[in-house]
């Protein structure tokens, strides 16, 4: 596997000194794919009460193209993702730390409303933020450090196969490449869904978002993802050999990723988008299958 840190190129930092940075979790098409593995595993309550709710909707037809609708236009942006502490190793308690927002208020504040909601319009606004939010929160680099952006300032080469940044690697291109590979949503989600059974779905749903979180970020600072470099405190996870966190104007580290990489972490991948599916399709039968 090739996995080479470097200087980045003075146009490449500049581009992304001058661009905001995404940090939309799995692209377009994960969001559907997550919210379309959902779907396929509600039971016939919710299910209805989802195409109901879908069929107000001005701007989808299909659950599974609503859920990127906290992307475009952005909304909420601070309840993409969690920041941690460097020095952390695991999540152990559903806290910003030490933002007001993030990914954790969102499932909350939206798991409420579809509870409690009376009104169609304000239930429909939650189930199109709960269905985002739980994808969010099972991308690995939305659960991990401020200085970088979660790997936003990870700058990876401008060729093939992945193009862009670390973050967008994990985003987007691990998924495309190794896990859709140009094949229709509904096929891969009901695919995902074979591989597992019903003892697999109940191990999967008990569990709350910390758990969720925890599990992306131990992905996060795994060697073999490139996040974090080990520098004199083993528990410390750096932004490069030399520095443990990137400051306003220090240069950016590269990134190179191949297709060793890819074939590495497709099967990951894979195993994160079906366990936020099964977990979000437990949330909405608990709110809508009653």
């Amino acid at each position: 596997m090739r996995r080479t840190l470097l200087p980045a190129s003075a146009a490449l930092i500049a581009l992304a000194l001058i661009q905001p940075p995404p940090t939309v979790a799995w692209g377009p098409q994960g969001h559907r794919l997550v919210c379309e593995i959902a779907f396929q595993e509600l039971d016939d309550k919710a299910r209805a009460k989802v195409i109901a709710l879908i069929r107000s909707d001005p701007d989808f037809t299909t659950f599974s193209e609503s859920c990127n609708w906290p992307d475009n236009p952005r909304q909420r942006s601070s309840e993409h993702f969690l920041n941690v502490p460097r020095h952390f190793t695991y999540v152990g308690r559903e806290s910003c730390r030490p933002a007001r927002r993030c990914v954790f208020t969102g499932i909350r504040d939206d798991r409420r409303r579809l509870n409690r909601s009376s009104s169609p319009e304000r239930q429909l606004e939650a189930l199109k933020f709960l269905g985002h939010w739980v994808g969010d929160v099972h991308q690995p680099l939305h659960i991990s450090f401020k200085d970088d952006l979660g790997g936003n300032r990870i700058v990876e080469s401008e060729e093939p196969p992945c193009e862009g940044n670390l973050h967008r690697v994990w985003d987007s291109c691990i998924l495309e490449e190794r896990v859709i590979r140009g094949r229709s949503i509904r096929n891969v989600a009901a695919e995902l869904r074979s591989t597992i059974g019903e003892d697999d779905r109940e191990r999967l749903r008990d569990s709350t978002p910390v758990d969720w979180a925890d599990e992306s970020f131990k992905i996060s600072i795994r060697d073999d993802v490139g996040y974090c470099f080990d520098l004199d405190d083993p528990d410390l996870c750096g932004y490069d050999l030399a520095n443990p966190t990137l400051d306003p104007g220090e240069p950016l580290r590269g990134f190179n990723v191949d297709e060793a990489y890819l074939d590495l972490h497709g099967d990951r991948v894979a195993q994160r988008v079906l366990a936020a599916g099964v977990r979000l399709a437990g949330l909405l039968n608990e709110s809508l299958g009653r």
